[in-house]
């Protein structure tokens, strides 16, 4: 659907994208270490990320930067909880079991793997920066 103001998931569903889609996929393929993509507000960014790492089949973890906007500081402890619950989201989609059991072996991780649920705890700051950085 062209004119649903969510964000696209499945390459189909992209207009007029065609050069940028085989940009990034060449650019995933390559195994790039950084991509960027840059844009004005609302014109497709986290369509076409999402539309082609699910066409390449990669699982993804997608956190959304905006929950903190105008904010002047973000508390590591926001930023924690803020991961905890895109990682819930995504365990029910696209994140396999291998990567549960990565996180498994983390400080600061439990993954409770009946209900496919990580719960994540925060230590005093100078513990806190290695666990996240770890992950």
């Amino acid at each position: 659907m062209y004119f649903d103001e969510a964000p696209k998931s499945r390459l189909e569903d992209l207009y007029d994208f065609e050069r940028q889609v085989e940009q990034l996929r060449a650019a995933i393929r390559r195994r790039n270490r950084m991509i960027v993509i840059l844009g004005l507000r609302r014109t497709g960014k986290t369509s076409l990320l999402q539309s082609c790492l699910n066409a390449e089949r990669i699982p993804y973890l997608l956190l959304d930067g905006r929950v903190f906007a105008g904010r002047p500081v973000i508390t590591y402890e926001e930023l924690l909880r803020h991961f905890e619950t895109s990682l819930n989201r995504a365990l029910g989609d696209s994140l396999p079991r291998k990567f549960l059991n990565a996180l498994k072996g983390l400080r600061g991780v439990e993954i409770s793997v009946g209900q496919l649920r990580a719960s994540l705890r925060w230590a005093p700051r100078a513990e806190a920066g290695s666990e996240l950085r770890s992950l």
